[in-house]
């Protein structure tokens, strides 16, 4: 499977975001109005692994307010990455697995564009 990210896009040493995310087995949150701020690495090695429950969510936010979100679905396994479009009530995004998340987290440019994401797809709600 193809990964969303444009081929041109390349790994950055130390790309810093805001993050906030939900855990439910945890009952560990941090809200999207007090995120905190990680690199790539810190992201994979601290929340990744953490995402097991259908309410978990981790959301990842560039330097220009742009979203991107994170959801597991244990039903199949997999992860959905998206860019939520809230005045759309829709989203564009991927499923990919826990291998292809990690790779795609490391990957991921200073700032999230839909046209960098080429795999994504639109999904209403």
């Amino acid at each position: 499977m193809a990964l969303g990210i444009a081929a041109r896009t390349v790994y950055q040493t130390r790309v810093n975001f805001k993050v906030f995310y939900f855990f439910s087995r945890f009952g560990d949150e941090v809200k999207s109005t007090l995120p905190v701020e990680m690199g790539q690495v810190e992201i994979c090695a601290l929340l990744l692994g953490r995402l097991r429950e259908e309410d978990d969510y981790l959301g990842i936010v560039d330097d220009h307010e742009n979203l991107l979100q994170i959801l597991y679905e244990p039903a199949s396994g997999r992860y959905w990455i998206e860019i939520p479009l809230l005045d759309q009530r829709a989203s564009y995004g991927q499923y990919v697995s826990a291998e292809e998340l990690t790779e795609f987290i490391l990957r991921l440019p200073r700032r999230f564009r839909r046209p960098q994401f080429p795999g994504f797809e639109f999904r209403e709600w």
